[in-house]
């Protein structure tokens, strides 16, 4: 028992956690918006299109794009892993690690193997990179952002911490681009 302990002390000092604690130590100042208000035409269940990589950032993530696709690596659905489309009905989020904490996550058309960016990342609101911000509460280790969004819906929410502190950004995905929903402030409950 003790070393488990000692394991988790471990992963908290990393800033590792179960994705379950992050949400029960935040709260949304106020109410975010349902992914039911936001749903997808349909879902696609066609061959998927391998990613088409065009810029030089694009291709040094290749393996973990096409893995994803392919493979179903670090496609979640459900908490499953699963090739396939997991947002916005044809859709592939996918997100691998890129250090403690670090998150990255590309977006891929099933249809076309088009690739997109996320909506916000380390380079701000539409940046032109896969990192995405961390999440962090003053006086608390930076843990990765969460991620929320379903296969049947146009909306996806981030918690994560940029220059305004730690918020949930609210971004619906309409006609190819993101747009903004609404940002929502996050306090840590203690």
């Amino acid at each position: 028992m003790r070393r488990h302990f000692g394991l988790a002390k471990l992963l908290v000092s990393l800033g590792l956690t179960l994705p379950i604690q992050y949400s029960q130590s935040q709260t949304p100042v106020k109410a975010l918006p349902s992914h039911h208000d936001y749903p997808a035409e349909s879902v696609y269940a066609g061959p998927l299109t391998a990613p088409r990589l065009s810029g030089a950032t694009e291709k040094r993530f290749e393996r973990e794009m096409v893995d994803g696709v392919v493979r179903g690596f670090g496609i979640f659905s459900g908490g499953v892993e699963r090739p396939g489309p997991n947002f916005a009905g044809s859709m592939i989020v996918i997100q691998w690690p890129c250090g403690v904490p670090c998150m990255r996550m590309a977006m891929i058309d099933a249809r076309t193997g088009e690739v997109y960016y996320p909506p916000i990342s380390i380079a701000g609101a539409g940046g032109k990179s896969f990192d995405l911000p961390l999440l962090s509460f003053k006086d608390s280790v930076a843990m990765n952002p969460e991620l929320e969004f379903l296969t049947d819906s146009n909306l996806m929410v981030i918690k994560a911490t940029l220059g305004q502190g730690p918020r949930a950004y609210c971004y619906a995905w309409q006609d190819r681009r993101w747009a903004l929903v609404r940002t929502v402030p996050l306090r840590l409950n203690r």
